[in-house]
Protein backbone atom coordinates (compact mmCIF):
# COMPACT_ATOMS: atom_id res chain seq x y z
CA UNK A 1 0.00 0.00 0.00
CA UNK A 2 1.38 3.40 -0.88
CA UNK A 3 1.79 6.27 1.57
CA UNK A 4 -1.10 8.27 0.10
CA UNK A 5 -3.50 5.39 0.74
CA UNK A 6 -2.14 4.88 4.26
CA UNK A 7 -2.76 8.54 5.07
CA UNK A 8 -6.26 8.34 3.59
CA UNK A 9 -7.05 5.28 5.71
CA UNK A 10 -5.86 7.06 8.87
CA UNK A 11 -7.89 10.17 8.07
CA UNK A 12 -10.99 8.03 7.47
CA UNK A 13 -10.48 6.16 10.75
CA UNK A 14 -10.12 9.43 12.66
CA UNK A 15 -13.19 10.96 11.02
CA UNK A 16 -15.24 7.84 11.77
CA UNK A 17 -14.07 7.93 15.40
CA UNK A 18 -14.72 11.65 15.82
CA UNK A 19 -18.08 11.68 14.01
CA UNK A 20 -19.67 8.24 14.26
CA UNK A 21 -22.59 7.89 11.89
CA UNK A 22 -21.86 11.17 10.11
CA UNK A 23 -23.36 11.46 6.67
CA UNK A 24 -21.85 13.17 3.66
CA UNK A 25 -18.20 12.45 4.41
CA UNK A 26 -16.11 11.91 1.26
CA UNK A 27 -15.98 8.26 0.24
CA UNK A 28 -12.59 8.36 -1.46
CA UNK A 29 -10.34 10.43 0.78
CA UNK A 30 -7.23 9.36 -1.16
CA UNK A 31 -8.52 11.23 -4.21
CA UNK A 32 -8.61 14.44 -2.15
CA UNK A 33 -4.98 14.21 -1.02
CA UNK A 34 -2.65 16.29 -3.16
CA UNK A 35 1.09 16.84 -3.41
CA UNK A 36 1.82 20.57 -2.94
CA UNK A 37 3.66 22.33 -5.78
CA UNK A 38 6.51 23.33 -3.44
CA UNK A 39 8.26 20.79 -1.19
CA UNK A 40 8.56 23.45 1.52
CA UNK A 41 4.77 23.32 1.86
CA UNK A 42 4.85 19.70 3.01
CA UNK A 43 4.54 16.26 1.51
CA UNK A 44 0.75 16.10 1.18
CA UNK A 45 -2.15 18.54 1.35
CA UNK A 46 -5.77 17.87 2.30
CA UNK A 47 -8.55 20.34 1.47
CA UNK A 48 -10.40 20.40 4.80
CA UNK A 49 -13.17 22.68 3.47
CA UNK A 50 -14.69 19.58 1.82
CA UNK A 51 -15.45 18.30 5.35
CA UNK A 52 -17.43 21.35 6.41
Amino acid sequence: MDMKQQIANLVKEMLDAAYPGAEGLPEDIASLLEVPPDAHMGDYAFPCFRLS
